[in-house]
């Protein structure tokens, strides 16, 4: 791989040189290894996704496709109803962060001299206004449309909505390979309108950054502000700059080296899943059946049951009353529970001859 034979140079370089060498991998190697994986992402997915492949690795959060994938390869319907939950958490963050930066970017609008500046500065400051305005829609929306989610099978069909099977470009190759029925992978438009809300708000951020940095070069290269002069808006102006590349450089070296140490690629995370999915059966639609919780519970024994089972347990004692004292067990579980539905059904007649009784003395005060 690439990525081996670069650590392979700097290692071989870095013996000749080790105090120089080895500070300049530990800074570069997780940037260069965020931008091959970012590279084996693309290729990735214009094999699974076609021509929509790159769309949703350029505009789409892979993170969501990860965690979309694992809820449907998923037999637990809890990890269906903690997704649901963390996106609508994350819904109300950004509209409430889109909130904030639309009143921020309103503001930006009514800076002095902002007219006699380029207008390209209002122009990123119109759109900052507009994406921040429509990440707060598609945030309440999406809030919206999981909150009309109330059991797991219906996230996990809005989460393959759109999926059309026979266009995926790979779909021969996954037969021949593994022989089996295709994967089942999230829909690049579930994963879009996931990723959307996040997207619009990171855009309006960015757009306004640039433009309040527009906003603040044309101020010091025009000299619009004859109060404090060419000098200090210079110095604004390169100060912000200089704050901004640093915030930036921080955050996106810690986002790499954070995402090198528990990095596991799309492939090996589906080749996983489908590892996990081939023992099992499928139905006519290429899901796990779902097992009751009924089909669980043992059907009570009848009075011969006892006689067969012990006839047809070892001859060891130990193990003969082991299994006695298990049906016995299971015998007295059962009457118990019916002692207590007996007793909750009384309750019940008991309680309705109450409601029946307040219903009579509501209508006589009527």
């Amino acid at each position: 791989m690439i990525i081996n034979k670069i650590r392979h140079l700097f290692d071989s370089t870095s013996s000749q040189h080790p105090k120089f060498i080895a500070p300049i991998w530990a800074i570069t190697g997780p940037v260069f290894k965020h931008w091959y994986r970012i590279g084996s992402s693309l290729v990735f997915f214009t094999r699974h996704y076609g021509a929509a492949g790159p769309v949703l690795c350029i505009f789409g959060n892979l993170d969501v496709w990860r965690i979309e994938l694992q809820v449907l390869q998923s037999t637990n319907d809890q990890e269906s109803m903690d997704f649901k939950k963390s996106m609508q958490d994350e819904s109300h963050i950004i509209a409430i962060a889109g909130t904030i930066l639309a009143q921020i970017t309103i503001t930006a609008l009514s800076l002095e001299n902002l007219s006699e500046t380029h207008w390209i500065a209002r122009a990123f400051f119109t759109f900052s206004l507009s994406s921040s305005l429509m990440a707060v829609y598609y945030a309440t929306r999406q809030y919206r449309t999981f909150g009309r989610c109330y059991e797991s099978n219906q996230i996990k069909t809005w989460i393959k909505a759109g999926t059309d099977r026979r266009r995926l470009s790979s779909i021969n190759l996954f037969v021949s390979q593994l022989k089996g029925p295709p994967p089942v992978m999230p829909s690049a438009a579930s994963v879009l309108s996931v990723s959307a809300p996040h997207l619009l708000l990171e855009a309006s951020l960015n757009s306004f950054l640039i433009g309040f940095a527009v906003y603040l070069c044309l101020i010091w290269k025009k000299n619009l502000d004859t109060v404090s002069g060419p000098d200090h808006s210079r110095a604004v102006f390169i100060t912000y700059i200089v704050g901004l590349a640093f915030c930036f450089g921080v955050y996106m070296l810690s986002d790499a080296v954070a995402a090198d140490q528990n990095y596991i690629s799309e492939f090996d995370l589906l080749h996983s899943a489908d590892q996990i999915i081939s023992g099992e059966e499928h139905d006519s639609t290429g899901n796990i059946p779902e097992v009751s919780v009924f089909a669980t519970i043992p059907v009570p024994m009848q009075s011969t049951s006892l006689q067969s089972t012990v006839s047809a347990s070892p001859s060891n004692p130990a193990e003969l009353k082991k299994e006695e004292n298990s049906i016995f067990t299971n015998h007295t579980t059962r009457e118990e529970l019916l002692a207590a539905f007996s007793e909750a059904a009384k309750l019940r007649k008991e309680s309705a001859k109450l409601d029946e009784r307040i219903a009579e003395l509501l209508a006589a005060l009527k």
